[in-house]
């Protein structure tokens, strides 16, 4: 089964099928998960649903609510409840040790949280054009976790490139996070890796033009296209001999924040 989360703004239905999520579940007859984020505030101070991820995802707040209601909603625990009560559920058939996180942007940050804090519920996760906490003490899984980690070198939404320990101002907010990098190197000694990994390349990002619809500020309507380079557009990278769970990196040359893969990708990143 999937539990898929979706990004900053985006409909779980659609951000789901931009990603080939219905199509794996079909063809493997797998139950897909689909919860919905609240209704918060964006940097610019228009409602759209999101996660209540980590200290530094995504730089929101909650309409209507008043300091004496602190703390925000726990979407932490709304994701648990709903997981739980979907694994209970004998019409949906699913097998409890083989339950992956599947979270773009936002909802990888939150998928993050969820195997960072409770390992134990979930086979593993794929974390698209997203990160984790700050501080690295504030992921400790308990359980053998795999994580695939996929990033565009072209995001300028969670970047690429963003440097070690030194904040990042996005309209007036502190929004800096590790860079995808950081947290694959996290995972590597966490799983307990060899240091080095085996890199492949492969075909995996389709050959269309691609919005980039969680863009800050002026980026908001450019269109970017991420260059037919055949069996190089995706550099995958596979940690060796992992103690606790397998760890990859996928980096898709030239990508932006959000491309769409290939149906054959997508199989290949459970």
């Amino acid at each position: 089964a999937i539990l898929f989360l979706h990004g900053f703004g985006v409909n779980p239905f659609t951000n789901a099928g931009l990603l080939h999520v219905n199509y794996l579940a079909e063809k493997e007859d797998l139950a897909v998960i689909l919860p919905m984020g609240k209704v918060a505030l964006s940097p610019e101070n228009e409602e759209k649903i999101a996660w209540n991820a980590t200290d530094r995802c995504c730089g929101y707040s909650y309409p209507g609510l008043r300091e004496s209601e602190l703390p925000i909603p726990d979407d932490e625990a709304y994701i648990l409840d709903i997981t739980r009560q979907a694994l209970s559920d004998a019409k949906l058939r699913i097998d409890p040790k083989k339950l992956f996180i599947f979270g773009f942007s936002n909802g990888a940050f939150m998928g993050h949280t969820l195997v960072c804090r409770h390992s134990h519920l979930f086979k593993g996760l794929i974390a698209y054009a997203g990160t984790s906490f700050a501080d690295a003490d504030e992921c400790n899984p308990n359980h053998p976790t795999n994580i695939l980690q996929i990033h565009g070198t072209k995001d300028r939404v969670i970047r690429y490139d963003n440097p070690p320990n030194q904040p990042r101002t996005i309209n007036k907010k502190q929004l800096w996070f590790p860079s995808p990098e950081v947290i694959v190197n996290r995972w590597a000694d966490l799983n307990d890796c060899e240091k080095v990994p085996v890199r492949n390349s492969y075909d995996f990002v389709a050959q269309e033009i691609q919005p980039n619809p969680n863009s800050i500020g002026e980026d908001i309507l450019v269109i970017d296209q991420v260059p037919a380079d055949g069996l190089t557009d995706t550099y995958a990278s596979y940690y060796q001999n992992c103690k606790y769970g397998k760890v990859g990196f996928w980096t898709v040359k030239n990508g932006t924040h959000l491309n769409i893969f290939t149906t054959k990708a997508i199989p290949r990143a459970f």
